[in-house]
């Protein structure tokens, strides 16, 4: 659906084994998380708030323990609201670099954290309750109980009674407390009949966002088609979560209809979680031709969410010219989904060679977005081939043709292709300092091939002898030689070693080692 997801919160090197929900039941309220980190020896308490279609994390350190040997690797919520933490101490020892030192006599333990001055609870589990022949109405009554283990059997057997259940479901429950209604959307959900689904779509219309996000989740678990005007509707509704979950549910039951509301949608939020959501539910409808032809859409969003869609479901109905030219859009959203599609398309590459090379012919300068391009495709022996010809034309500056080759030395280190060796040779005649300094550094980034640094080194080293050039840059041509290159004239070895001395430029200090380094050197020189 575009780029990755922004996670939640970034923990590092933490090796988090173990995540628990704190209970809670009551609609508005921040929700809590709290994980373990066996390789940092803590505990972390995550407060979530919504924040758009996600959430908003707030973290903190619950449990931190100065012992090497200490490795959260659980964490449970016990009946009574206490936490209980699994520790497996030195005896795990694989996967984690923090464990490879095995110590089979650490066994670790379970430690209990509880609240200092919390109330004692009397029968956290409620087995003193009768459970037995309960009325549909008293189980109702203990889905409010401030008991988690309770509320959860309660659930548990309105759900198990299913045919008993029946009878509740026509009443009116819109009157009862919002953290009841909310567990009764799970309870409707699990128990999945015709009636259980007609109220889970009446509660479409709930005041709470939380309860209108809950049930639109599980009418699109059950895969409900008699809601979709609703959801559709929902598209607009103020709530971010609740516009992501009608999404959702418009996707799961493939509603073609629903598709004008979705790329609606699209042209009204920002939001990535939104996005990916909207997104996803054209990949779900997966509807080709209404794809196709909103990819010349006039709202950029739709455009890209259209590509990507296409991209998942009918890749060969996603063509280059459409994608391409939005390498060099204004828009950052549309050059950003042409930069991942076409790094996932490796049939565009001759495609994208040409494109590049139709936008150099011109002359003059070259755009930030399309130094943008060769940066990012570098690696791609088409383009080298393309930008290389374009900096040995004249028509383009010698600024230009600088600042390619270094979008080509930007890219990463690969391979220069055999073939473009006399193409280089000939680049490395040029008399522009700014041109020549670009060469080098692309090709000190380059893997070069044995045969490739021979057939240079001519090159180089007439640049080497020539002090019309700064002194870095006769230096870093000397570096670029390779182990097969032959001893040093004497007057070039010793302007290198005159350059380590520390009254010289860092610059030129570093060259000059760099290029001691490389090749050949005779015996008497090493003395």
């Amino acid at each position: 659906t575009g780029d990755l997801l922004p996670p939640l919160v970034h923990l590092g090197a933490a090796a988090p084994s173990g995540l628990v929900r704190i209970p809670n039941s009551n609609p508005g309220t921040p929700e809590t998380l709290l994980a373990t980190s066996f390789n940092m020896h803590q505990v972390t308490r995550h407060k979530l708030t919504l924040a758009g279609a996600s959430f908003r994390v707030a973290t903190t350190p619950l449990l931190t323990c100065d012992d090497v040997d200490f490795h959260p690797t659980d964490i449970l919520v016990d009946a009574d609201g206490s936490l209980l933490v699994l520790d497996t101490g030195g005896w795990y020892k694989l996967c984690c670099p923090t464990s490879h030192l095995w110590k089979p006599d650490i066994l670790g333990g379970i430690y209990r954290i509880s609240r200092k001055g919390a109330p004692l609870i009397e029968d956290p589990r409620g087995q003193e309750l009768a459970w037995r022949h309960v009325p549909v109405e008293e189980l109702l009554r203990r889905l409010a109980d401030p008991r988690p283990a309770v509320r959860h059997r309660a659930a548990d057997q309105l759900v198990s009674q299913s045919q008993r259940t029946e009878e509740w479901l026509d009443d009116n429950f819109a009157t009862r407390p919002p953290a009841v209604r909310l567990q009764l959307v799970w309870i409707l959900t699990r128990v999945g009949s015709d009636n259980a689904v007609t109220c889970l779509r009446s509660l479409l219309e709930d005041d709470e966002p939380e309860i209108v996000t809950a049930a639109l989740k599980g009418l699109s678990l059950l895969r409900d088609r008699g809601c979709l005007e609703a959801a559709r509707k929902l598209l607009q509704h103020p709530d971010g979560a609740v516009r992501r979950n009608a999404a959702e549910l418009c996707g799961r039951t493939a509603d073609r209809s629903a598709i004008p509301d979705l790329l609606a949608a699209l042209t009204r939020t920002s939001d990535r979680w939104e996005q990916h959501a909207l997104t996803y539910a054209l990949i779900e409808i997966a509807d080709v031709s209404a794809l196709k032809q909103n990819l010349t859409h006039q709202s950029a969003s739709v455009r890209a969410s259209v590509a990507w869609a296409l991209q998942s479901v009918a890749p060969d109905q996603l063509q280059a010219e459409t994608v391409l030219p939005w390498l060099t859009s204004e828009t950052p959203l549309l050059q950003q989904t042409a930069q991942l599609l076409t790094a996932q398309r490796q049939d565009w590459e001759t495609p994208l060679a040409d494109w590049l090379q139709r936008q150099l012919a011109g002359g003059g300068s070259v755009s930030s977005s399309l130094l943008a391009v060769v940066q990012h495709f570098g690696q791609s022996e088409h383009v080298q081939r393309v930008v290389l010809a374009a900096a040995a034309s004249d028509t383009l500056a010698a600024s230009a043709r600088a600042a390619l080759i270094r979008g080509l030395g930007k890219s990463g280190r690969h391979p220069i292709p055999q073939d473009l060796t006399d193409t280089v040779v000939s680049l490395l005649e040029t008399s522009h300092p700014e041109l020549l300094q670009a060469l080098l550094d692309w090709l000190r980034a380059s893997e070069r091939s044995a045969a490739f640094n021979r057939r240079i080194w001519p090159k180089l080293l007439a640049i080497a002898q020539d002090d019309h050039y700064s002194a870095t840059i006769r230096l870093q041509a000397l570096a670029l030689g390779g182990e097969e290159r032959p001893v040093l004239p004497k007057p070039l070895f010793e302007f290198v070693l005159e350059h380590l001395d520390a009254e010289q430029s860092v610059p030129e200090q570093l060259a000059a080692v760099a290029a001691l380094r490389e090749g050949t050197v005779s015996p008497l020189q090493r003395r």
